[in-house]
């Protein structure tokens, strides 16, 4: 979030940067599109809305590198209140289920924590974009603008965008739908090595229940009043604040933001946005719908089969996703491990042989220094008039080479050199 306020500030610098602005929109939707990729395989109730955070910030990067800050700052503001809420939901959840965080062990909950269900709802449909909340009114605009920006990385950053659009709603219905909806019965007919043992052990017993084991062994409770009153505020930002602050951050014609932002006249595409055709503004809600009935498949009606094709078909897909991309792995043994085998090899020949060999007056590098530094350090009296009269006549040769220099610049440069000429000969 300090990074997308950074580019923000440092806009009139960017303006007059167009190479900078394109590399920045292009990694904003490589951001966006990995973050996303990688909650699709999260199992992790707090990892999959840490991913869902850095693919948001990936569309705030993005459309800051399309010289539509003022855009980017209104949904890092949006997105700041129904993130707070989800995560705020999620240590609720966790906290109620005795810090359990595997969600493929959650089932059912909808009847037992009902606050939180709704306060996670409310999150999830305003980060998907659903019309008229919050999200919907920055993330709707950031794909209008990348797609009304004529320009390779302005369409490649829609495309990814939009495919991320479908990720995010993918994962974000998935979590739900494992955490409240599901049923133990469901879960245990399909894949029963993600349950716990007291899950496997009462399953029979909790067959046809949503309330499960949690209820009777864990204790589950719900969010206590002072929990409440937080998510509640943030439930209620994540409905109006997006309808009620969008003329103030991005109205035409608003004066918000005064001198904070500069935007090149001809970057300005807010009202080349207002006529693209119904497809295109429609199309987020499309993909918004489908990745939510997918999650919805895979997760409650066909969980077998979701199961069967990540493990059988897909496999490599998945431990591809899962690991992150590999991102760790290549870090650290393609960079961090040759750039600590680079400084050792370095300390290995330089400091340790190498600089003694270099000649300087008959010694060694370092002893050279360290002669140096005896000759200085004797300079050193520590009596304050010795100070005193260093300082004087270096006021005086400083205010010598002041004017010397106010009388080369008040002569002709010619008539200097023919006095130093003169000066010379004499």
């Amino acid at each position: 979030t300090a990074g997308v306020f950074l580019l923000a500030r440092t806009s009139p610098l960017l303006e007059f940067a167009p190479y900078a602005t394109v590399i920045i929109a292009v990694i904003g939707a490589i951001t966006t599109i990995f973050a996303g990729t990688i909650g699709l395989v999260q199992n992790d109730f707090k990892s999959i809305i840490a991913y869902s955070t850095c693919s948001q910030l990936g569309y705030m990067v993005t459309i800051c590198g399309l010289s539509n800050y003022n855009v980017g700052i209104f949904h890092l503001f949006n997105h700041a209140f129904f993130k707070a809420l989800l995560f705020l939901t999620a240590g609720a959840v966790i906290h109620a289920l005795a810090n359990e965080q595997d969600v493929r062990k959650f089932a059912g909950l909808q009847q037992i924590l009902i606050f939180s269900y709704t306060a996670l709802l409310i999150g999830t449909l305003a980060l998907v974009g659903t019309p008229f909340l919050t999200g919907f009114y920055s993330k709707d605009v950031i794909l209008e603008l990348a797609y009304a920006r004529y320009s390779v990385a302005a369409h490649f950053s829609y495309l990814l965008t939009c495919f991320s659009v479908f990720t995010t709603s993918y994962y974000s219905f998935r979590l739900l739908f494992l955490c409240f909806h599901t049923n133990i019965s469901q879960l245990s007919e399909t894949n029963s090595s993600v349950l716990t043992p007291y899950t496997r052990k009462n399953n029979l017993e909790h067959k046809n229940k949503y309330t499960n084991i949690y209820k009777q062994n864990a204790k589950a409770h719900d969010a206590d009043w002072v929990m409440g009153i937080v998510l509640l505020i943030l439930a209620v930002g994540s409905i109006y604040a997006g309808w009620f602050f969008k003329p103030m951050f991005i109205g035409l014609g608003s004066d918000f933001w005064n001198n904070s932002i500069f935007i090149k006249p001809n970057n300005g595409i807010m009202i080349e946005a207002e006529f693209l055709s119904q497809f295109v503004k429609t199309l987020p809600l499309i993909l918004t719908i489908s990745g939510a009935l997918i999650a919805y498949l895979f997760s409650i009606t066909w969980v077998s089969g979701a199961y069967q094709i990540a493990s059988n078909h897909l496999s490599k897909v998945y431990l591809f996703l899962n690991q992150r991309w590999f991102y760790d792995k290549i870090l650290n043994e393609l960079v961090a491990y040759n750039a600590y085998k680079i400084g050792y090899d370095f300390v290995k020949i330089f400091d340790k042989g190498l600089l003694e060999l270099l000649p300087m007056f008959g010694l060694g590098l370092p002893k050279f220094l360290k002669s140096i530094y005896i000759k200085l350090g004797a300079t050193q009296s520590g009596l304050i008039y010795h100070y005193a009269t260093i300082m004087i006549i270096a006021a005086m040769c400083g205010l010598t080479m002041l004017c010397f220099t106010n009388i080369i610049l008040f002569l002709d440069f010619r008539i200097f050199v023919l006095m130093v000429t003169c000066l010379l000969i004499i």
